[in-house]
């Protein structure tokens, strides 16, 4: 949702946006994907988060093959 966003924003408004990003119940696999079509819709600016527990947790556990925090999510966008 939050890349369709920011790409409406880009394309029909021409604002500069900041795109927020967790690696909240994602793999690392699909942060590439949404990397690479942020980048193919002119996104410049991501907010790299490591986001809150899933609704119904009482505490915060990297995804099955997914990212530990935001740092490792810094190093993959600066990679991508």
């Amino acid at each position: 949702l939050t890349l369709s966003i920011c790409s409406f924003c880009i394309k029909f408004l021409g604002l500069d946006v900041l795109m927020h990003l967790t690696c909240t119940g994602l793999t690392k696999l699909q942060i590439k994907e949404i990397l690479n079509k942020a980048k193919s819709a002119g996104i410049q600016n991501i907010l790299a988060l490591r986001g809150d527990p899933p609704k119904g947790t009482s505490s915060w556990t990297p995804f099955e093959n997914g990212l530990k925090n935001s740092s490792e999510l810094v190093e993959l966008i600066r990679k991508e």
